[in-house]
C-alpha cells in the first residue's frame, strides 16, 4: 500500500468540521522508597514526569470523480481530537514539603503550558481540513478509506507536535 498527500484544498475550512476537547490534566503522585529509588541528600530526589496524549479520529470522503484504477483519493472533512495531559510526580517516602513543593511546581508549569494544546490543535486541524490523500491499494474503497484514515490521523499527531516557542 502507497500513499501520500497532494496539495491542500484552496477552500476555506468550517469550524463545524473540527471538534477538540482538551481534559483537565491529571496528576499521580507515587512515593519511592530508598531502595528503588536512593536519597542521597537530607532534601530528597523526587522527579516528575508528563505524557501528552493526542488522540483524533478523521473524517474522509472519497473524491469518486479522481478515482483512477487502484488509485484513490479523499479528502479531509472534519477532525475531532481529544486532548489530555498526566503527569506523575516520583517522591521519597517521607518527603519533605520544600521537595514536594518544588515537584508540584514543575506539573503546575506544565498544566499551563498544556492550557495552549487546544488551540494548536485547531489550528492544526484547520490546515488539514481540504487536504487530499492519494491512496494506491488493491483492495476496495473501504480498505482505502482506512488506510487513508490511518495517514490523515499520523500527519495530524505529527504535525500536533509542537513546542510552546
Amino acid at each position: 500500500i502507497a500513499c501520500g498527500l497532494v496539495a491542500q484544498s484552496c477552500a476555506k475550512p468550517s469550524t463545524d468540521t473540527i471538534s477538540i476537547t482538551a481534559d483537565a490534566p491529571h496528576t499521580r503522585v507515587r512515593y519511592l522508597d530508598g531502595i528503588e529509588f536512593e536519597q542521597h541528600s537530607e532534601f530528597g530526589r523526587a522527579y516528575s514526569d508528563w505524557s501528552f496524549f493526542c488522540k483524533p479520529q478523521i473524517q474522509v470522503k472519497e473524491l469518486t470523480d479522481l478515482r483512477q484504477g487502484k488509485s484513490f483519493t479523499f479528502e479531509v472533512t472534519g477532525i475531532n481530537a481529544k486532548l489530555q495531559l498526566e503527569l506523575i510526580q516520583s517522591l521519597p517516602i517521607g518527603v519533605k514539603d520544600p521537595l514536594r513543593k518544588h515537584e508540584e511546581t514543575h506539573c503546575a508549569m506544565t498544566a499551563d503550558v498544556y492550557k495552549q494544546a487546544p488551540k494548536a490543535a485547531a489550528e492544526i486541524a484547520k490546515k488539514m481540513i481540504g487536504r487530499r490523500i492519494v491512496i494506491e491499494s488493491n483492495g476496495n474503497a473501504n480498505d482505502a478509506r482506512a488506510d487513508a484514515e490511518f495517514q490523515a490521523r499520523k500527519d495530524f499527531k505529527i504535525e500536533n507536535s509542537w513546542s510552546p516557542g
